[in-house]
């Protein structure tokens, strides 16, 4: 079968959809008392690439300065539960956006973690493609 034939014949929907994981937060399960989960999806790549790009120098270099926020802005996008962008959560918590519910919930450490797992995710980890040697 032809690389067209193959695309031809896959479930669209199936092939498109962006993968979930589910992750232990174990600071929070410990402040918490149980086992506290969080769901993340991939992020799309344009989503990904702008998100990333917030952390960098106009020379191209990382800016570490700005990769807190950029982690917390990649929760927010890919988390799925909890919804950060709920707002009687934000209330509840006396924040007024996603980003500041990121770092109010989510210790450095933690936002770096989930990131990690965003990028990988992603497709942006470990390499997805593989060189064919004849």
């Amino acid at each position: 079968m032809t690389t067209v034939e193959l695309l031809m014949a896959a479930d669209v929907e199936k092939l498109t959809a962006r993968p979930t994981m589910q992750l232990e937060v174990k600071s929070l399960s410990e402040k918490l008392g149980e086992k506290f989960v969080v769901t993340i999806k991939a992020l799309s790549s344009r989503k990904f690439t702008e998100l990333s790009g917030l952390a960098l120098k106009s020379d191209g270099t990382a800016d570490m300065s700005k990769m807190a926020d950029t982690q917390a802005l990649m929760l927010v996008e890919s988390m799925v539960e909890p919804n950060l962008k709920d707002k009687a959560l934000q209330e509840h918590f006396g924040v007024k956006t996603p980003k500041d519910l990121a770092f109010k919930l989510f210790g450095g450490g933690d936002l770096a973690a989930i990131s990690a797992h965003v990028t990988d995710l992603s497709g942006y980890g470990d390499s997805s493609v593989e060189e064919i040697k004849n």
